[in-house]
């Protein structure tokens, strides 16, 4: 686990410059160099900046053979008056927050990848210059051929709630070329005839993979559901039927861990390896369409070392890692669309505890004893949300929540300095995110060995992003089952597209808002949008090919009829159970307009309670439903906004 406090600082910065170290890395190393041009959307508006990035890089690879570069160090410098890069300047050239950047690498003639660079910790931050290092992974070819890497967008993120800077290159470009051994000469049968020759080099060229340097997967067949009071789960609804007899399967998946310090003002990531029992049991209620599924297991992180002014005043390289006190608990929730009355929306729950251990600290360059046994007094409680929407826990996707950090104790020999460590670390509001792959099954493989996918690639972009007003007229609301609609002059969505689309959040929603609204008897209706936690709109699936974004946001509404109608509209479901429904929208970049019903796959709302209405009641299980967007009566399209100004969403490709 990385700790390194620090601050933030305003301004755009000066220089981005990338080191490369080639550990195991033969013949030498390369200067690499680049000058790239940004656009960087900042607080006080649109600005230039310049990108450098130089370093080393291994002379030559070989095939089978990691090529690294890294540790990594960025600076930015913006042009002459830039302002509002980490919103605070610091004493001490001390930042908290991270640089993000989209890097890709592959041979010639073969695909390139995400290289999956994680986020960099910013290690100093003034008006003039922002810096962050970190480590990145190797890659490893098949066989011969130049690597090269290529660099594109960047984002500037603050600790704490500070707004992220998106960056735009102005072009693509070149980190590094280096040349593998082996890609000489035609392959054999291929002379004289090139459209051959090509086809052979693109099958010998072979996948760039990155290097495996995780922990171990070993899920252990003993293992069972943690009885640990702290780590149930919500009670199912009453009347749910539990079943403990599902054969699980034995699951492995990659885990990138970020937190964040409150106190310390910092950014912590290290990367590690999950072994759970996946579907080990579950919890139904066909009426209420409600399924959970247990699952359980361990993660292990790898330790890690980072610099920072420890104490508030020396610089301290500290050396810690996390270790999992008993099984974790996940379960997934779902209420499938389709059908009213589910609980609320999908989502999946991680729960566990564990213990921070120190094992190292240097101030000032000399080292500090901390003892065999430093650590927290008691294990950290973790709790960990994920939206799924039309997703399980078996796919790649992003846990979020926040720790209370303990007490540190046993630091120190022949000096106690828990008191230290616990001044400078301990306390509540501490923010984390486990960004996870797709799960294997080691059960699923023929005997191959289980290979989890790649960390979640939640490189959703929004441009130009900023404020976003979107507006639609005639909007309706119909419910096919009773045959009532409620068509609405206009409506309008205000959002906020300037935070961290990493994660796959594409744009906070301010205000949604009916006006004009009459039923088909033309007895006038208020429409209102009730008020949510992180209303948002998400990114669920891009495809590059129609250039259209599938979205999911969440919703419940309620109308109330001049006439004495009133009705509370979401999932179905009736109190105390939370009655928000999933929605899917489609957010189409050929026609820049935003369509609050996805015709591919209708979900539908349904009635929680009404009263002194005719229609708009409540329904049973496998009912059409109420759709946003659809004319009931000639089933034409209603719900089109149009947005201002025009954006350009994209997401990671399938």
């Amino acid at each position: 686990m990385h700790w390194t406090p620090g601050r933030t600082a305003a301004g755009l910065a000066a220089t981005v410059s990338i080191v490369g170290l080639a550990p195991g890395a033969a013949h030498g190393a390369a200067d690499i160099k680049a000058t790239l041009s940004y656009q960087c959307a900042t607080a006080s508006g649109l600005q230039k900046a310049t990108v450098r990035i130089s370093g080393n890089a291994p002379a030559t690879g070989i095939p089978g053979k990691p090529l690294r570069i890294g540790p990594v160090t960025v600076t930015v410098t913006g042009g002459e008056g830039t302002t509002g890069l980490l919103e605070r300047t610091t004493g001490g050239g001390q930042a908290g927050g991270i640089i993000t950047l989209s890097v890709t690498a592959g041979q010639a003639g073969g695909d390139h990848v995400d290289a999956q660079w994680p986020p960099l910790l910013v290690t100093s931050a003034d008006p003039a210059a922002v810096s962050a290092t970190g480590q990145v992974p190797s890659v490893t070819t098949a066989a011969g051929g130049a690597v090269t890497w290529r660099v594109r967008d960047l984002v500037i993120t603050p600790v704490g709630s500070g707004r992220p800077v998106k960056c735009t290159a102005d072009k693509e470009g070149v980190l590094a070329t280096v040349p593998v051994r082996g890609a000489a000469g035609a392959p054999p049968g291929t002379a004289g005839n090139p459209a051959a020759s090509d086809r052979a080099r693109r099958a010998a060229t072979g996948p760039v993979r990155l290097v495996e340097d995780l922990p171990p997967c070993d899920p252990k067949p003993e293992w069972t559901w943690n009885p640990d009071p702290d780590l149930q789960m919500p009670d199912p609804p009453p009347g749910s039927t539990p079943n403990s007899e599902t054969a699980y399967d034995p699951a492995c998946g990659r885990l990138a861990l970020t937190a964040n310090i409150l106190k310390a003002d910092a950014a912590t990531l290290t990367e590690g390896m999950a072994s759970l029992h996946y579907s080990a049991g579950t919890w139904m209620h066909s009426d209420l369409n409600y399924l959970r599924i247990d699952n359980f297991g361990t993660v292990a992180v790898r330790p890690a070392t980072a610099t920072t002014l420890g104490f508030g005043f020396l610089p301290t390289a500290a050396t810690s890692e996390i270790r999992q006190e008993g099984l974790a608990n996940i379960s997934g929730i779902t209420s499938p669309p389709g059908s009213p009355g589910g609980p609320g929306p999908d989502r999946a729950i991680a729960k566990s505890k564990a213990n921070l251990r120190v094992t190292e600290i240097k101030a000032n360059g000399v080292t500090v004893p901390v003892g065999a046994r430093c650590g927290t007094a008691t294990p950290v409680n973790l709790t960990v949300h994920r939206d799924l929407g039309r997703q399980s826990i078996y796919d790649p996707g992003l846990y979020t929540g926040t720790a209370t950090i303990p007490r540190f104790a046993r630091c120190g020999v022949g000096e106690d300095i828990s008191p230290l460590l616990t001044a400078s670390v301990s306390g509540p509001g501490n923010t984390v995110e486990v960004n996870q792959s797709g799960l294997c099954f080691l059960g699923h493989n023929d005997g191959r060995p289980c290979v989890p996918g790649p960390i979640a690639n939640t490189a959703w972009t929004v441009k130009p992003g900023g404020t976003i007003t979107a507006t639609a007229t005639g909007v309706t609301i119909g419910d096919i089952d009773t045959t009532s609609m409620i068509t609405c002059a206009t409506s309008k969505i205000t959002m906020d597209a300037d935070l961290s689309h990493r994660q796959g959040r594409i744009a906070a929603i301010t205000d949604f808002s009916f006006d004009g609204c009459t039923d088909l008897d033309g007895v006038p209706y208020e429409v209102s949008v009730l008020p949510y936690r992180d209303r948002r709109f998400s990114g669920t699936r891009y495809d590059p090919a129609t250039g259209s974004a599938l979205l999911n946001t969440k919703m419940r509404l309620r109308i109330k009829g001049a006439d004495g109608c009133t009705a509370d509209i979401g999932n179905g479901a009736a109190p105390p159970h939370e009655r928000v429904q999933n929605l899917n929208a489609v957010y189409d970049n050929q026609t820049r307009t935003l369509h609050m019903l996805d015709f591919s796959n209708f979900v539908s709302m349904w009635v929680n309670s009404s009263s002194g209405c005719s229609g708009w009641q409540r329904q049973s299980a496998g009912t059409a439903g109420i759709l946003i967007g659809l004319n009931i009566l000639d089933y034409t399209e209603t719900g089109i906004y149009t947005l201002d100004p025009e954006q350009t969403i994209t997401g990671p490709t399938p």
